[in-house]
């Protein structure tokens, strides 16, 4: 084999492993054991009552806003990435890995700021946040098996994308007699666009769903409601 067409291999096989790595990294993340602390909370539809069990696999989002009634501020919106450590009737507690607030103000102006308390100590917001659940507007999760076929979709895409943009071009030119094989080019880029063709869908149908919370006694199919089981482990 000329070094030429080594040099091509092995760029070749660096995208699989590159796509490999994607795919394999999300999956060992959402094979960690479940911790008995947050692996016992439900999302519940409030029309058909259908149950979501809540892991703790990785973290998931939810979303808040606090009113502030003042002369500057219309309300502060928070999105919350991580896991809930504690329900009650009126309220949930919530780990943070990383917050995002935006500050709306009355003249349409909007301060965007973000903490990540996995690397940063911030006083005492380190603790659990305690958030009253008629501030919560939704939940962004997705079920630990729907995440790693999301992976491989996106996975599949990335490779596809590389097949047909980079290496149909490059496979089927030859640099020593400046020649370009045309046929088989497109039998290349037709590979391409079948994987692509098959992420892309994956990809859309496994993304991250989004629950708008509400009342458990709204009855209404697009709304849901958290709550709590008891551990039955010892």
């Amino acid at each position: 084999m000329s070094k030429v067409k080594q040099n091509k291999l092995n760029l070749f096989l660096s995208l699989i492993l590159i796509s490999i790595t994607i795919i394999t990294t999300n999956a060992q993340e959402l094979s960690v054991e479940e911790d008995s602390t947050y692996a016992n909370y439900l999302l519940i539809n409030s029309l058909t009552k259908k149950i979501v069990p809540i892991s703790d696999a990785g973290p998931y989002n939810i979303t808040y806003i606090t009113e502030i009634n003042d002369s500057l501020k219309v309300a502060d919106v928070f999105l919350l990435s991580g896991n809930i450590r504690t329900l009650d009737k009126d309220f949930l507690e919530f780990d943070i890995r990383n917050e995002s607030i935006e500050q709306n103000f009355k003249d349409g102006s909007i301060i965007s700021t973000s903490h990540n308390y996995s690397t940063h100590y911030y006083s005492e917001n380190h603790l659990p946040r305690k958030v009253d659940l008629k501030s919560i507007q939704y939940m962004n999760y997705s079920k630990p098996a729907r995440q790693v076929v999301h992976s491989i979709g996106i996975g599949t895409m990335f490779v596809s994308a590389a097949t047909t943009l980079v290496f149909a071009p490059l496979f089927n030119y030859n640099f020593k007699t400046h020649q370009f094989s045309s046929k088989q080019y497109l039998d290349v880029v037709k590979f391409g666009l079948m994987g692509f063709s098959v992420g892309v869908p994956i990809t859309y149908l496994t993304r991250v769903k989004k629950y708008d919370i509400g009342n458990k006694d709204s009855q209404n199919k697009d709304v849901w409601y958290f709550e709590k089981v008891e551990n039955i482990q010892q």
